[in-house]
This record gives structure tokens, sequence and C-alpha cells, in this order.
């Protein structure tokens, strides 16, 4: 099964090969792009913090900026919750009826 998979990729006029290079150019070209966002966080004396990746990544985000940690997300998610639902004609567009 692994030759024919070859063979067809031979077959539709691309090569292994090829596959393998614009997967290898995809990641430099994502390692070159964070080198370039670190660069320019550098600048404006900025840099950036890696979040769990749990699903509250932004509420961990928010968290980060306002009390320097990421640990606080549950309140944030809580505040920001309430928020919405107090305001919900402005932010009912944004989600299906009911939702709010």
């Amino acid at each position: 099964a692994i030759a024919r998979s070859s063979r067809n990729f031979e077959a539709e006029g691309d090569s292994l090969p090829v596959a393998l290079h614009a997967r290898r150019m995809s990641r430099q070209m994502v390692r070159d792009g964070v080198e370039l966002l670190d660069q320019r966080l550098s600048f404006a004396e900025l840099r950036q913090e890696v979040m769990k990746g749990d699903g509250n990544c932004q509420f961990r985000s928010l968290s980060y900026q306002m009390f320097e940690t990421q640990e606080e997300y549950a309140y944030v998610r809580r505040m920001v919750c309430k928020h919405i639902a107090e305001h919900e004609e402005d932010y009912g567009v944004y989600f299906d009826e009911g939702e709010v």
C-alpha cells in the first residue's frame, strides 16, 4: 500500500520529496514568522507568554494582562459572561437565540 501511494504521487505529477520539501518550507515559514513577531514585540518592550491550551486561553490571556497571572481566568470568564448577559442588546447578534 505504501509503494502504491508513492506511485500515486508520481502519477499525479507530484513526488514525495516535493511534498516533504513543501512541509519543511511551511514549518520554516512559521518559525520565521514567530521570529519576526518576537522582534516586533521586543521593539515595543513586549514578549509572548504561553497560555495553557485548555479552552480558556482567551480568558487566561486577559487574566494575565489584568493580574499578571493566568490563574484568575475563571473570575475573568465569569465577569465577561456577566457583562455579555447584562448587555444582551449589544452582543445578542453574536449568539443564537436563547444562548445569552
